[in-house]
């Protein structure tokens, strides 16, 4: 499968599970596919990283998407308190977040520019401080707006407060050091979404498909092995655009229409 394959599965998926999140009564099993979209969407980012030309660029395109999606999520959990959830999606960051992580790492091993890295590592160090004076700030100052801190975590993109938090920038890592070598990058996974089971809690059935199912996320792996290495179509900017589209549309949908 080329990237663009892996990308328009992803897609697909997120669809689902968005509407399970937006959309009244939706049945369960649309976020159970939904589980494996998240991580083959960083998958591919990874591998966005290791082949773009303009690595600057490229996190650059992220940070303001970033922010575009977060003044988003905040206007529609002002404009549309009768939601059935306020959005606080916004993968842009955690992409972000891992891409600077990548640059900052290789800078220091010799693989990259050690001043760039540096200049980045004070940028993310910043960020971390600001994010952790302002998140409070805002949930404090905006009680009435669930998603509050979505804004200062994205202004100054957060470790903490970034969607899926700092395990899933330990995740983009170990994508990014694993992706070409099949072996450890299904021993690395399959590990990982065994902890996220474990971090859940094992328990009964009822716990591990209905309340903490994020653990089915181990079933994108086939697709990441089935990977063959080229690009595809592109479709550069389709997930840029269709992110925000689709979230921003149901969420105002989810507002008067229901399942059932």
């Amino acid at each position: 499968m080329t990237t663009t394959a892996l990308k328009l599965l992803a897609l697909a998926l997120m669809f689902c599970d968005h509407i399970y999140e937006f959309i009244g009564g939706a049945p369960i099993w649309l976020t159970w596919l939904g589980r494996l979209s998240a991580s083959l969407f960083l998958f591919c980012m990874v591998w966005g990283v290791h082949y773009t030309h303009d690595r600057k660029h490229y996190l650059k395109g992220l940070y303001f998407w970033g922010v575009f999606m977060a003044v988003g999520d905040l206007l529609l959990a002002w404009l549309l308190p009768g939601a059935k959830t306020a959005p606080m999606n916004n993968i842009f960051v955690t992409f972000l977040l891992v891409g600077m992580v990548i640059t900052i790492i290789e800078g220091f091993r010799g693989k990259g520019d050690r001043s760039e890295a540096k200049k980045l590592l004070w940028l993310l160090i910043l960020a971390q401080v600001a994010s952790i004076v302002l998140v409070p700030m805002a949930i404090l100052g905006l009680p009435q707006i669930e998603n509050a801190f979505v804004l200062p975590a994205s202004v100054f993109p957060s470790l903490l407060f970034c969607e899926g938090g700092p395990i899933w920038i330990l995740l983009g890592l170990m994508l990014y050091y694993t992706k070409e070598n099949k072996r450890s990058l299904a021993i690395s996974y399959l590990a990982f979404s065994l902890l996220v089971m474990a971090m859940g809690g094992f328990g009964t059935l009822q716990n591990l498909f209905y309340q903490n199912y994020q653990w089915l996320m181990a079933l994108s792996l086939p697709f990441m092995l089935c990977y063959n290495g080229e690009k595809g179509r592109g479709l550069k900017r389709l997930f840029y655009v269709f992110y925000p589209a689709h979230v921003f549309t149901l969420c105002w949908l989810g507002s008067f229409v229901a399942f059932g």
